[in-house]
């Protein structure tokens, strides 16, 4: 990660009101988005929606697999209730970055 970056991040991750999160796609491209830990599920997709251009079709997943679903539910809330279901990217100290995955098309069971 180029030291610019990683500082800038680092400053960012530590006003701990934010998450950061890798939203990637099935094809290894991903993007960072940086969210308030207080705005809803139905925020976070409606986020990705206007960041990607996208249509209400996709779903997300969390690193394990498991879909994060359309809901008034807080995210900080969901990421404490499922914090077995993410996976920090890297390792401390550098900040915690976390993966959801996208889909548009396909169905996860």
């Amino acid at each position: 990660m180029n030291d610019i970056i990683k500082s800038s991040l680092v400053s960012h991750a530590l006003s701990s009101n934010k998450y950061m999160i890798f939203v990637e796609k099935d094809c290894g491209y991903n993007w960072l988005i940086i969210i308030h830990k207080k705005i809803t599920l139905n925020e976070l997709y409606r986020h990705i929606e206007i960041d990607m251009e996208l249509f209400e079709g996709f779903k997300l997943y969390t690193t394990n697999g498991t879909l994060i679903p359309r809901s008034l539910e807080r995210i900080n809330d969901y990421v404490i209730k499922n914090q077995n279901e993410f996976t920090p990217e890297f390792n401390l100290p550098d900040p915690v970055v976390y993966i959801i995955k996208i889909d548009y098309f396909h169905n996860h069971s």
